[in-house]
């Protein structure tokens, strides 16, 4: 993948015992999230799939 390309990963955990799920959800360009892994930090800017959408990268 790209590091301009579009990741959005989703996990729901649903629960039995308790009255509540759990959501985790995390987004960003590849570019973005690699730096995250490679640093260990996290990335200054995530951006969101409306921006992602609205940008020339999607070309």
């Amino acid at each position: 993948l790209e590091d301009r390309d579009f990741l959005l990963s989703k996990q729901i955990n649903f629960e039995t015992i308790h009255i509540h799920d759990v959501v985790a959800e995390r987004f960003g360009t590849v570019g973005e999230l690699r730096g995250e892994l490679e640093s260990g930090d996290p990335s200054p800017r995530q951006t969101t799939l409306a921006d992602w959408l609205a940008s020339e990268s999607v070309l």
